[in-house]
């Protein structure tokens, strides 16, 4: 039926007492119906003879979260047929689990959406999720969408300092810097290190226009790592800090860093010496930083 919205909640209790049951429901826009079926651990589509009261209460407690109020019995009919959905809407539907099940149930879901081929729209605050579920992904704040694209694609080019902080775990490091001219060459100076603008992609073109000299240099931990064990791609710019805090990870180490007043994390080789409370030498790999305008938060290159 056009004009239909669709839900798709896993129900913690479930209709049957020792497994979790997938509950979907159809209203349409003019709310003069509602279909309700179940899906079965097999992933089969099963009609539901009566509704009872529990599923009443239950459907009603879900309509009444988002359309304000809940629907008389009247509006409960039998789902004789298959519906074939345009659209899934899912509203965190792990949230509550363990790490563990978390995982599982999104291998499930990834699974599932690969055999029905329907679109699904899903909310959430894991990132995780949004990255590993996601086709494409859309980055809201405030209920405006700030970015839509792939998420490796709004992994590697955000397109404004919002974005940048909020995906990636750990998140890029947002350092505030202004630009220097010396000589020829234009720097960017945190007060702890200068590195030069000419190893940043579009970065000459882009400073030498900005009107402003204040630029925050946007770059993933991982992307800064521990000089000793450094590949020689990256040695684009080099600087001295003190580690106040090492987060051994097992396939790597995170450092957390004091940089001035600012703070910074490194995902370094897993072999590194680093220890907490000593100063270390870390080299970025400028080719994959980014430039924002400190006032908008724009992405400028």
């Amino acid at each position: 039926m056009p004009g239909a919205v669709y839900a798709y909640r896993v129900d913690p209790d479930g209709l049957n007492e020792k497994k979790s049951v997938p509950v979907r429901f159809r209203m349409p826009f003019g709310r003069d119906a509602l279909t309700f079926f179940v899906i079965s651990d097999t992933h089969q589509v099963l009609p539901v003879p009566g509704i009872n009261e529990y599923v009443k209460k239950r459907t009603n407690r879900v309509i009444k979260a988002m359309v304000g109020d809940p629907l008389s019995p009247d509006f409960f009919v039998n789902c004789g047929d298959h519906v074939e959905e345009k659209a899934f809407l899912f509203d965190e539907p792990l949230s509550n689990l363990d790490a563990k099940l978390r995982l599982n149930m999104r291998e499930e879901i990834r699974s599932l959406h690969d055999r029905l081929q329907t679109t699904i729209i899903y909310v959430t605050h894991d990132q995780v999720e949004a990255m590993t579920l996601a086709d494409r992904m859309a980055v809201m704040k405030e209920g405006r969408i700030l970015q839509i694209g792939a998420p490796m694609q709004i992994y590697e080019h955000p397109i404004n300092i919002f974005v940048a902080g909020f995906i990636g775990s750990p998140p890029m490091n947002l350092i505030e810097c202004r630009s220097v001219q010396n000589g020829a060459e234009l720097f960017l100076d945190s007060g702890a290190f200068r590195f030069p603008v000419s190893a940043i992609p579009k970065g000459m073109e882009v400073v030498s226009a900005h009107t402003a000299d204040q630029i925050v240099l946007g770059i993933r931990p991982e992307d800064i790592e521990d000089r000793e064990f450094a590949s020689e791609k990256s040695r684009g710019g080099i600087f001295r800090t003190k580690i106040s805090m090492v987060e051994p990870m097992g396939a790597n180490v995170h450092l957390r860093l004091k940089l001035g007043d600012q703070n910074l994390i490194a995902c370094v080789n897993s072999k590194t010496r680093a220890r907490a409370g000593e100063t270390i030498e870390l080299v970025c790999d400028l080719s994959k930083a980014h430039l924002y305008d400190k006032e908008t938060g724009a992405l400028l290159a």
